[in-house]
């Protein structure tokens, strides 16, 4: 099944971004050998749920390479996004990479997945923000005009296509991991106190404490270098692309619409994935931001 899988690769090398790969066929085969051997590392989220700015702090820190986009039947989808552009991260790209997906069903399609060996940091927002985000984008309604809520709606909002990825599935499978493989970080969170968040994910792989006094030290350069690198070159509005908040409120969407949409929601997340709902979602119960 391994040969398989590097021949795939070596076949399809003409498609991969040779332009921006050092020895692009050989990295990456390098690179898919050695997840054959087991312990890999995965950034998992939502879209538009802030992986791309974690993936650059990651690297930041470990000098790992993010590998995104990268499916197994679509090898040529693989690419680097910061390193080149992005020189103070210093990435070795023969590290051992975190790759970069928004599918869980993605990981499991591998010929080498092993729950055991699979190390998933989970990227979790607010659905009500991907909701409101995500709705004009599909040309979709989440409520009808008497403001009564589009369930199919919603359901689409939030699980949109097999490439974007499902909402829930998500949180099921992070959940489904061992407690030791598996690390947890809200956006919001993250947005509020990042350097709480980043010696967490330090603490959890072991690998970064080199780097992460100076790291906090110049957090908002960083945070501000990589807001204009992500802004040019995932500017497209028209595709859903680019920044709209700049990470500046993390309840942007939600708060232009009433506390009964946002609570019909809730509602509605509440009945159909209770299991979700105490452990992971509960916190974004709108009676928590009432005083907002």
């Amino acid at each position: 099944m391994y040969i398989y899988l590097i021949l795939s690769v070596i076949c399809m090398g003409s498609y991969i971004y040779s332009d921006t790969l050092p020895a692009g066929r050989d990295l990456i085969r390098y690179h898919v050998a050695d997840a054959a051997n087991g312990n890999v590392t995965y950034m998992l989220s939502h879209p538009k749920s802030g992986s791309t700015v974690i993936t650059y702090f990651f690297e930041l820190l470990t000098h790992r390479p993010n590998l995104a986009q990268w499916r197994p039947a679509k090898l040529d989808t693989i690419f680097l996004p910061y390193c080149y552009a992005l020189k103070e991260l210093k990435t070795d790209l023969y590290k051992k990479p975190i790759w970069k997906l928004h599918e869980s069903n993605e990981i499991v399609k591998q010929l080498f997945y092993d729950p055991q060996k699979t190390i998933v940091v989970f990227l979790l927002r607010n659905y009500k923000e991907h909701v409101f985000r995500e709705a004009p984008l599909i040309n979709v309604r989440p409520f009808d005009q008497h403001g009564t809520l589009n369930e199919n709606a919603v359901g689409q909002t939030l699980c949109r296509s097999a490439a974007a990825g499902s909402y829930f599935r998500n949180i099921e499978f992070f959940d489904r991991l061992p407690a030791e493989n598996r690390l947890l970080i809200y956006y919001e969170d993250f947005i509020e106190n990042p350097h709480k968040e980043l010696t967490r994910l330090v603490e959890f792989f072991q690998d970064g404490y080199q780097e992460l006094e100076t790291v906090l030290a110049d957090y908002t350069q960083y945070a501000q270098s990589f807001k204009q690198y992500y802004n040019k070159n995932w500017g497209r509005t028209d595709r859903g692309g680019g920044s709209i908040s700049g990470g500046d409120d993390v309840r942007y969407h939600s708060k232009k619409h009433t506390y009964a949409q946002c609570k019909q929601i809730d509602e509605w997340v509440q009945k159909k994935y209770g299991h979700l709902w105490d452990t992971y979602l509960s916190r974004y119960d709108e009676d928590n931001f009432i005083k907002d």
